[in-house]
């Protein structure tokens, strides 16, 4: 078994364009890592799909992601 365990949380919805989740899983060697993640969604979007559930596009691109109000700063 894998240490920690894998999860799944629930983190925004309910709401009119769907549910959004947050999935965690841990990976003992670390250059498959990338490969892991890629294959975990790749697995869960073919699950997704053979369910029946349909996925929305996610904005991408500048326009995604709205400039900060003048007078504040984006930087930490």
């Amino acid at each position: 078994t894998a240490d920690p365990a894998p999860w799944v949380r629930c983190v925004g919805g309910p709401a009119e364009a769907g549910v959004e989740f947050a999935v965690g899983f841990s990976v003992t060697d670390s250059e498959k890592q990338s490969l892991a993640g890629h294959d975990l969604r790749k697995r869960l979007l073919r699950r997704l799909k053979t369910e029946g559930v349909s996925i929305v596009g996610i904005p991408r691109g500048p326009s995604a992601f709205p400039a900060a109000p003048p007078g504040t700063s984006t930087q930490t």
